[in-house]
């Protein structure tokens, strides 16, 4: 049992000794702003139109909030070393969630899936393409930044 974890501490020294890449970031300047989405796929499955309008977002400094659900705020972590970008975000209630980002203009193109649950187990993975399937249980968004005036 104790060889096992001084060889378990060994092999982590290294990645705990090191710094954090510069960079992985939790934010980027450009995606501050308001946000509502276009389109949602869970799971292979399209979200009404109509029902997108609950679907509001305000990301400052890092911190994604659904403005419906304040309460629901979470603080995202982007790898922008990965291709494309990966996505990293723990819930209040200590779900783990992975996935893919992706910025044209002021569009915001999300693909995740919770991967860890609050008990610690592994229920799903983090996607590596922008694409959801029923066979993946993945969600993707697509988020366009929202101009004060403009209804769409």
């Amino acid at each position: 049992m104790s060889r096992s974890l001084v060889v378990v501490l060994l092999c982590l020294a290294p990645a705990v000794a090191q710094p954090p890449s510069p960079t992985f970031t939790p934010t980027i300047p450009r995606l501050d702003g308001e946000w509502g989405a276009v389109s949602y796929t869970h799971a292979g499955v399209q979200v009404p139109k109509v029902q997108l309008q609950a679907f509001k977002f305000r990301i400052e400094d890092g911190v994604v909030t659904r403005t419906t659900r304040e309460e629901e705020a979470v603080r995202v972590e982007i790898d922008t070393r990965a291709n494309p970008p990966r996505i990293e975000w723990n819930d209040r209630y200590g779900n783990i969630t992975q996935g893919v980002i992706t910025m044209t203009n002021n569009r915001i193109t999300l693909c995740f899936n919770v991967v860890t649950n609050a008990n610690g187990y592994l229920v799903g993975f983090p996607p590596n393409r922008f694409q959801s399937t029923q066979e993946n249980g993945a969600s993707l968004i697509v988020l366009e930044r929202q101009v004060p005036g403009i209804t769409r």
